[in-house]
């Protein structure tokens, strides 16, 4: 083969090679961006739980992702709560049914309050489309077109008070309302002592300022706070006294 010819097949070849490349290259980032604007797409369509408050004719919404409802919608829960016993409606609400994408709404009545205990009627409306596939519903529950309820509610709630700020929790079983306040103070200011197999690296994810509960059964006491950063999850301590002395024992993680 002469040189020439040689040269001729050689420079040929590199085109060849270089063309095969470009193209491939090409291919690659086309399938690359369609890659991330997917996924782009799928992390907007993701429902969360971030909510919106409105307030209207004395009203509050709170409503997470994908969770509003329309004014005659609202007509429509307001109508069931009326039938379900709570005349006068102050916040309406819808949340995930974690850990699934089906979602419900609260209907709340005006809150009563009594000393430190507040007394809130609340109902659970369920909505066709949004709860669980299959639910229906019940014999007892009155429906309004794709909405339905049973029979609303009472929550019980205590606040909390500590440096005159006050904490809403789920009302206590076997503590008193003082006996919770110091131990909700003792916790914000990291007086307490935790046992060598305690879970220590989940102290950082506490929200201390978001008590929700208390209780005791028997020598056992609990506490759950929620976590931070997130709308849902909590952490929940085991606890036990020693004269003033706190120790918590376990430090329990969920995460729906």
């Amino acid at each position: 083969m002469s040189q020439n010819k040689l040269k001729y097949t050689m420079t040929s070849m590199k085109a060849i090679l270089l063309m095969i490349f470009v193209f491939t290259f090409s291919s690659l980032l086309e399938a690359s961006e369609e890659l991330s604007s997917s996924l782009l797409e799928a992390d907007e369509a993701r429902p969360t739980d971030k909510h919106t408050l409105t307030e209207v004719d004395g009203i509050l919404r709170e409503y997470v992702d994908r969770g509003v409802l329309t004014k005659e919608e609202e007509k429509t829960v307001i109508e069931l709560a009326k039938k379900r016993g709570i005349e006068k409606v102050s916040k309406i609400s819808t949340f995930y049914i974690r850990p699934s994408s089906a979602r419900g709404i609260s209907v709340h009545g005006v809150e009563q309050v009594k000393g430190r205990e507040i007394l809130n009627s609340i109902l659970t409306v369920n909505r066709k489309g949004w709860t669980h596939a299959g639910r229906v519903p019940g014999k007892a529950d009155i429906q309004f077109g794709d909405f339905w309820a049973g029979k609303a509610s009472i929550r019980k709630t205590t606040i909390l008070m500590v440096d005159k700020k006050e904490y809403r929790i789920s009302s206590p079983h076997g503590l008193t309302t003082e006996q919770c306040d110091s131990m909700l103070k003792k916790l914000q200011d990291g007086k307490f002592t935790l046992a060598p197999n305690a879970q220590k690296e989940r102290l950082k994810g506490i929200d201390w300022k978001k008590p929700t509960s208390f209780n005791k059964f028997g020598d056992n006491i609990s506490a759950s706070f929620s976590a931070k950063g997130r709308e849902s999850g909590w952490y929940t301590l085991n606890i036990s006294l020693d004269g003033e002395k706190l120790l918590i024992s376990e430090i329990m993680l969920a995460m729906p």
